[in-house]
């Protein structure tokens, strides 16, 4: 963040300020999160890097409805979904849609809900987005277990934890080759 703001670059400084405020927010610090991702959406803005702007927009969409303000949420949700869509970015339109669909259940909109949360897994499967393919079939058990499609809901129980065993495995795999590689001590 320092470089680019001591070269000047906007662009940089926006998308780092914007990946700054993902750390802020996972560490639970939203007001840092939250003033980050103003200052790195307003610089992408004035970059003209529009594309850039989605993991900003995320995080702002996250505190808005964290807050209640699910009004606010839908606005930062649907920009990721427009933006992502016309940079020819479908893995981040499936993280908008996902939003979307969570922020609709919180509403109490099921319709919208499932059609945004379907949308978002039929486009993970299709990416073999394995951790938004779960995330999206969790959210849809959600949904249907709510409406009372209890069919439906134990068909996408079933797919959400079958690929949660699925990332658990490549996880520990990955984790046990790492050891394996370090050296000895």
């Amino acid at each position: 963040l320092l470089i680019a703001q001591r070269i000047g670059d906007k662009r940089l400084e926006g998308f780092a300020s914007t990946t700054l405020a993902s750390v802020y927010f996972s560490q639970k610090d939203y007001g840092q999160a939250q003033r980050l991702s103003l200052r790195g959406v307003q610089l992408l803005d004035e970059a003209r890097a529009g594309a850039d702007k989605i993991n900003g927009l995320d995080v702002l969409g996250k505190i808005a409805a964290g807050r209640g303000h699910l009004d606010s949420a839908e606005v930062y949700f649907t920009e990721i979904v427009q933006l992502a869509e016309a940079a020819n970015r479908p893995q981040d339109a499936v993280q908008g849609l996902l939003s979307l669909a969570q922020n609709d259940f919180k509403r109490g909109d099921f319709d919208k809900a499932e059609k945004n949360a379907n949308e978002a897994y039929q486009i993970s499967k299709a990416l073999e987005l394995k951790h938004k393919q779960s995330n999206a079939a969790g959210l849809l058990a959600e949904i249907y277990t709510t409406t009372k499609k209890y069919e439906k809901a134990n068909q996408y129980l079933l797919e959400f934890n079958s690929l949660k065993d699925t990332l658990r495995n490549e996880s520990l795999k990955n984790l046990y080759s790492h050891f394996s590689n370090s050296p000895k001590l």
